[in-house]
């Protein structure tokens, strides 16, 4: 497993990079109700934090996150968006639509990606959408094997 880094209160996360050209999955796991299955989260992947241009949008419409449970979420990004990635490294935010969410106290460990605190200076919620104060930096790496038909 590759390294994908996270701040959350200025710690760095753990989890899988992305392989360009492969699909690319992320389970994360908190500790005690933060996701609202039934809400619509979006999360946005760019190369630079500042960059205007998307490389991908992940959404629970598409099905690209799939909120399991109130404490259990899964990011999947398909073979097409990685494959418009270059090595070095994207970002990801991530914020619920339409709705308010509750603060956590503390997060858990995750199956790959550990969230430790969610601060209040995190949150924020403009126009109906709360963004929920993870911010992740995942590496990006081009794989050797690549091409196979």
């Amino acid at each position: 497993m590759s390294d994908c880094c996270g701040t959350e209160g200025g710690r760095v996360q753990r989890g899988p990079g992305i392989a360009v050209g492969y699909p690319w999955t992320l389970y994360v796991r908190a500790e005690g109700p933060l996701f609202d299955p039934s809400a619509r989260y979006v999360m946005q992947v760019r190369r630079r934090v500042e960059d205007s241009v998307l490389i991908t949008t992940l959404d629970t419409r598409n099905g690209t996150i799939v909120i399991t449970d109130e404490e259990n979420m899964v990011l999947e990004m398909p073979a097409s968006d990685t494959s418009k990635m270059r090595p070095g490294s994207v970002f990801m935010d991530f914020a619920k639509v339409e709705g308010e969410a509750e603060r956590p106290d503390s997060v858990l460990p995750g199956a790959d990606l550990d969230l430790d605190f969610v601060g209040s200076e995190y949150w924020a919620e403009e126009e109906r959408i709360t963004y929920v104060g993870i911010q992740l930096e995942v590496p990006v790496f081009t794989p050797v094997t690549r091409g196979v038909d």
